[in-house]
Formats: structure tokens, sequence, C-alpha cells
């Protein structure tokens, strides 16, 4: 079953029932929701409810929820919490304090766009041109005029490019997380817990032999960064018969002549293993220039033409950031 690429909403059950246990009642619930990109209204209201001064141009309320009805939560993605993981203090500031005994080296730094310096020295060529003038008026006072260092970048409190660190919003009967331990109904806990050994079965994955019964993707939000790039998030999904479900949720940054950065975040969960939702996150990146030199710059400039391009290039990426955790009921 594959689900619709129009404005709609797809649900789907697993495990099915089968030939070989046709009374087999489904675990999960897979909910896909595809809307059209928000108007000039519902972007001011988001806008506000956010606290931020800009959304990426593309933002949508499509949104897919996986319920767990066996254990009684559910992990739902959406713009609107990717957004909010898109702001300066959690992008710059609260990931490098999180993880400052692991890293002593900043984890992400802001990017600027290829032409910044030209920005900053404008100033400084526009101060010189009037005080060269010999018909500027006199009232012009040198104290006045500004330079380089004295240019502050506006405050926005989201990151210019939309780089998001969303791991998907997790909601149990009684409150919404992201990586906390909390009580929920019938005395259980949600646990999340880093783990070298509970890993992805990429070969599980790979095999033809085992049909997929359910497949989507979806775009929460797209822009391309005034003309310097493009930034987009998207969620691939897929079901593998009564196998196993995969999921990769993928933040894609390419400034044009500066840096390729990758957000990735994976879930799987596979049913001979049923206490066990297994998460990676990885953050990736890297200039541009080392990029340049492997592939060239017209490759880059269509990094995202297609699936492979795509894919080939955030192979080639530096993991900056690495984290395999366990979700499980107890």
């Amino acid at each position: 079953m594959i689900g619709s690429n129009n404005v709609g909403t797809t649900t789907f059950e697993w495990p099915t029932p089968n030939q070989t246990n046709p009374n087999l009642k489904p675990e999960w619930k897979f909910t896909s929701t595809k809307t059209y990109i928000l108007n000039g209204k519902e972007m001011d209201d988001l806008k506000d409810q956010l606290e931020v001064y800009s959304l990426p141009e593309q933002t949508f309320h499509t949104n897919l929820k996986m319920e767990f009805l066996s254990k009684g939560f559910l992990i739902e993605f959406n713009a609107k919490d990717a957004i909010e993981y898109c702001k300066t203090n959690i992008v710059y500031n609260n990931l490098q304090n999180n993880l400052q005994k692991k890293n002593s080296q900043p984890i992400l730094m802001p990017i600027k766009v290829s032409c910044h310096e030209l920005w900053n020295n404008k100033t400084l060529e526009i101060n010189n041109t009037i005080n060269n003038s010999t018909t500027v008026n006199s009232t012009v006072n040198e104290n006045n005029l500004l330079t380089s260092e004295q240019i502050e970048e506006r405050e926005d409190n989201i990151d210019w490019c939309y780089t998001s660190l969303y791991k998907g919003t997790i909601i149990t009967k009684n409150s919404n997380q992201q990586d906390n331990t909390e009580n929920t109904e019938n005395n259980k806990k949600l646990i999340i817990k880093e783990s070298n050994t509970d890993l992805i079965d990429y070969n599980l994955l790979k095999r033809n032999d085992i049909p997929i019964v359910f497949y989507d993707e979806l775009l929460l939000f797209e822009d391309e960064l005034h003309d310097h790039g493009t930034s987009y998030l998207t969620i691939k999904f897929r079901v593998m018969n009564n196998q196993c479900f995969y999921l990769l949720m993928r933040n894609f940054i390419r400034v044009d002549h500066v840096c390729i950065r990758c957000v990735d975040t994976r879930y799987y969960f596979n049913l001979n293993q049923k206490d066990k939702l297994i998460r990676e996150f990885h953050i990736k990146e890297e200039d541009w220039n080392v990029l340049e030199k492997k592939w060239g710059n017209e490759f880059l400039m269509k990094s995202s033409a297609s699936a492979a391009n795509e894919a080939m290039i955030v192979n080639g990426l530096k993991m900056k950031w690495k984290v395999n955790e366990c979700i499980y009921l107890e």
C-alpha cells in the first residue's frame, strides 16, 4: 500500500492478519496527513505562536503519526514542532551545553553566506565614498558613520537556514516530550537510553524478498534561503510486511559555496523485538571546497535534484555528532 501524493489522510494498521495468523491484531497505527502550503494568515499565526521572525517559505501542516497501540503512546512528526527546534538557542547553545563534557569543540556553528564579507565591507566602502566626496552636505559627521565591527546581525531567534534538531514529538497519555523520562498511564515509564548494542538492522532493510506493504514520503517545510541554496525537512517511511518498519527524517541544508549540512533521525522497529524502538540521530557537515574537489561545483548545486545525488553527498559529509538510542516502556 502506497501513501497518497494528494492532499488528505491515509491510515494503515500493522501488522496485518495473514493466512498463517488470521487473528493477528495490529500493534501500530500509522496516520499520514498531507496539506497545502500554509497561507499568509496561517504563516503569521504560526510565527506568533513560535515567537519567531520568519518561517520557511513553504511550510505545511503535513504530519505523520505512529501510534504504538499496545504501549499507549505515539510519535508525531510535524512542521510546527520541527521549526521550534530551529531556534538559535537550541541549535547553537543548548546542543553544545548538553554535550560539553563529551566534546569541547562546538558541534555546529552558524552558517554565513559566501558574500557575507562583502556585505560587512560595504558600509566601509560607503563611508569612504562619503568622506572623499566634495559634494556631500557639510552636516555629515564622521561620528555617525558605522564600521563593520559596529554592525550587528539582527536577532531573529531562528536559524536563518532552518537547521532543525527535531527528533519527533513523543506523546503519552499525560504529556508531550522529546527526550525526557516521564510517568505515563498505568504507572508505566517511557524510557529513552543510549545504546551501542541495539542497532538498526540495515541488512534486513536491504532484503528484496520482503514486500513493502506501506510506503510514504512527506515534506514538512522547504526554503530557498534567499537564493543562496536550499533547506528542507522530509520524511520517508516504509513498512516491510510483518517484519519491521523504518523511518528517515532528513533536514538537508545546502548553502551554496559555503557548506552542506544534514541532520538525520531514523526510527526502526522489529516485530521480533517488540519492547524496543531504535532511534539514530546524526549531524553531518562539510565545507563546500572539500566537497567541490570530490564532485565538482555543478554536481553540488544539483545535490537535491535526485534522491541518488542527495544520498551520495550525505554519505560524503563529515560526522559531527552521532547517538544511538532505545525507546521502550517498562
